[in-house]
């Protein structure tokens, strides 16, 4: 009896399977185009838009769409996209282009599915002759890169035949070509222990940025019309996809980074120059350095954190009790902020619809992701680092304790399992849990960042040291800046310039994760040269 009664749920079972695999495949598609160049190269009129599937005479068609879509796993099928050759594909009668679009739409809805349709939104309609020309903002940006050029060309032109042994103009150097890429592959650190104690630091960046890219090339195959989308509502349940739906996290190591190594250059700075104490009078100096190289977020706790390390000064103990005090408050703060407001963590809001639409409308995204106050507990982290490594150990080493050791051993592992750890939390509806989850995401994982990084600064194994302090990273690493601003872009150029329904894989993913990394580095390498590092010499130039 049991051995029948399991079968028959069995058979029930895949039943059910294959009854939902035939509908699903009865659905709508939920992407389809036309070839854009054909249409257009035979007068046509080419108009992309989005559409609302409505009721019609297949009721039972419509309810299952529903049904499928409210899975927050699965993209929103009763709102399909569709691009057309309108004056191919659809009947043209005295009607606008638009109107043809949307009749031409639902004539197939209702003909194929028993189902209505309706125009949401119209991306564009656009012919041969309605391609613009180039405007005032496409010719002065063309007219500043043309003078960038050439003030790099003269310069290193002068910097080439000048006599080698005098003097050279301190403002026309740092143009040079010749002198930008001698800054960009030196070693700075030969002879420096202070300096060369931070070289995995390079690594770190790199390889934070380039798994970052992974992640974006990810996110930018969910907002393009593909040939399988059921492959992204998959593998979204897989408890792997984690690493790349909660990886947002690693985003503010560059923060932790960036604000350790201001702390760091300012500690050993009155070392150097024992006249020139910390204080707040030297912020003004310092921001305009500065001024050059921001993000947005990254520029305001820059402010921040400088502000908070001048003040403080040498005094190691009360830096760290200051800085300590702060950490607490942030964190209490943005606890009390999340819970009031409801705002929840992004990697609870990594689904393919919220990922296809950017996170439009949505308030977790706008006043937490990209908020300075939710990165302000990553930077005091660095802030604090840079303390505690600047500290007199009274001629002790740091790695000689066993629990330190231990801990740093599981510092690594201990970030890929915090990481998985965002995917349990994606259904959770528990508002405390949520808003504690909001709150202790990020710093936490910078917390096991920052203890792993100053493992590997002061050597605790020469297996880590060896691998991020290789000089190829030191390089790269010199470029992070200019490599995360142009990669994203990079990204949606290359799978946004397909003219066909993208067929996805992980052999595809791969491979355009691998294209964005080798052109982000060949982009940024003008970038950096011509504009970033020339740019940043001439204004600490100008304000020394």
């Amino acid at each position: 009896m049991l051995g029948r009664f399991l079968f028959t749920v069995l058979i029930t079972g895949l039943r059910a399977a294959t009854v939902e695999d035939e509908l699903f495949y009865d659905l709508p598609q939920l992407f389809h185009l036309d070839d854009y160049e054909r249409c257009l190269s035979n007068s046509g009129v080419y108009c992309m838009g989005e559409f609302d599937l409505l009721p019609h005479k297949n009721e039972p068609l419509l309810e299952y769409i529903e049904k499928y879509s409210a899975d927050k796993y699965h993209f929103n099928r009763s709102h399909i996209h569709r691009a057309y050759c309108v004056t191919t594909r659809c009947a043209r009668g005295p009607a606008t282009e638009e109107a043809s679009f949307e009749q031409c739409v639902q004539n197939h809805t209702r003909e194929r599915y028993g189902l209505d349709s309706k125009l949401r939104k119209l991306v564009y309609c656009k012919s041969r002759s309605s391609q613009t020309a180039p405007d005032s903002v496409d010719l002065t940006v063309a007219t500043a890169a043309a003078a960038l050029v050439l003030l790099n060309l003269i310069a290193t032109a002068y910097d080439y035949f000048r006599n080698q042994n005098d003097k050279p103009n301190r403002y026309l150097i740092t143009w040079s070509l010749i002198s930008n890429w001698n800054r960009l592959t030196a070693d700075y650190a030969d002879g420096d222990q202070k300096l060369a104690a931070l070289k995995p630091l390079h690594g770190v960046k790199t390889l934070t940025l380039v798994c970052i890219m992974l992640a974006h090339t990810v996110m930018a195959f969910h907002m393009i019309y593909l040939l399988n989308p059921h492959f992204l509502e998959k593998n979204s349940h897989h408890p792997a996809s984690a690493y790349l739906q909660n990886g947002t996290c690693a985003v503010h190591t560059f923060v932790l980074a960036s604000s350790f190594l201001l702390t760091y250059s300012l500690l050993i700075s009155e070392d150097k120059n024992p006249k020139e104490k910390l204080n707040v009078r030297l912020l003004p100096k310092i921001l305009v350095h500065r001024y050059i190289r921001f993000l947005t977020v990254d520029m305001q706790l820059h402010v921040v954190c400088c502000a908070v390390v001048l003040s403080l000064g040498r005094n190691t103990r009360r830096a760290l009790l200051a800085l300590g005090a702060l950490l607490a408050v942030a964190v209490a703060a943005n606890f009390a902020a999340i819970y009031h407001f409801e705002l929840r963590s992004i990697a609870t809001l990594m689904f393919p619809e919220y990922i296809r639409v950017q996170f439009e409308s949505e308030r977790s995204f706008k006043w937490l992701y990209v908020a300075p106050w939710d990165a302000l507990p990553a930077a005091l982290l660095g802030a604090l680092l840079a303390h505690v490594h600047a500290a007199d150990w009274g001629g002790r080493k740091p790695g000689d304790s066993l629990i330190v050791r231990i801990l740093y051993r599981l510092s690594v592992p201990l970030m890929v399992g915090w990481v998985q750890a965002g995917y349990w939390m994606k259904n959770s509806t528990d508002p405390v849990l949520s808003a504690l989850y909001a709150t202790f995401d990020r710093p936490i994982f910078c917390s096991i960042v920052a203890f792993a990084i100053f493992g590997f600064i002061n050597k605790f194994d020469s297996l880590y040291w060896k691998f991020l302090s290789w000089r190829g990273w030191e390089i790269l690493g010199r470029m992070s800046l200019t490599a995360y601003l142009v990669h994203w872009l990079t990204t949606l150029t290359l799978v946004g310039s397909l003219d066909f329904l993208a067929p996805l894989s992980i052999i595809n993913i791969g491979g355009y994760w691998l294209c964005t990394v080798v052109l982000t580095y060949m982009i940024s390498v003008p970038l950096h040269l011509f504009v970033e590092l020339p740019i940043h010499r001439f204004l600490r130039v100008i304000f020394s």
